[in-house]
């Protein structure tokens, strides 16, 4: 009886480390895991989908005035940028705030979630 009680506990063990594995990897589960416990927006892409890095920095430099409407939310305390981290030659728009006001402000600024249609993480420091 007791063996038994072990096996089943190893096997409970075993499903609840595998469920949470495929969590993890479930982009819903984890932009909504940012969104909560952070206040971030995140963008999950592959390498494929993610704009060139060109392409960003030309969106970025043709839309300053978004950009400037952005920073004005909260003067002197948001930041807009590009990341190449994770994908040398890829990049997204990053935008840096300080509260949860500034994430609304700047959702509605951008509307369907991106800066004019490149892919944007909203990063409450």
């Amino acid at each position: 009886m007791q063996t038994l009680k072990r096996w089943l506990m190893f096997f409970l063990i075993l499903i609840s480390i595998g469920f949470a594995l495929i969590l993890a990897n479930c982009t819903t589960i984890k932009t909504q895991i940012i969104s909560l416990l952070y206040d971030n927006k995140g963008v999950f892409l592959s390498y494929e989908e993610m704009p060139e890095e060109s392409v960003t920095r030309q969106i970025l430099e043709a839309h300053r005035s978004t950009v400037d409407l952005i920073k004005q939310v909260n003067s002197g305390f948001i930041d807009v940028e590009t990341d190449t981290m994770n994908c040398p030659g890829k990049a997204v728009i990053v935008i840096h705030y300080p509260s949860h006001q500034n994430r609304l402000a700047i959702e509605k600024i951008l509307r369907d979630g991106t800066f004019c249609g490149i892919p944007a993480w909203l990063v409450n420091y």
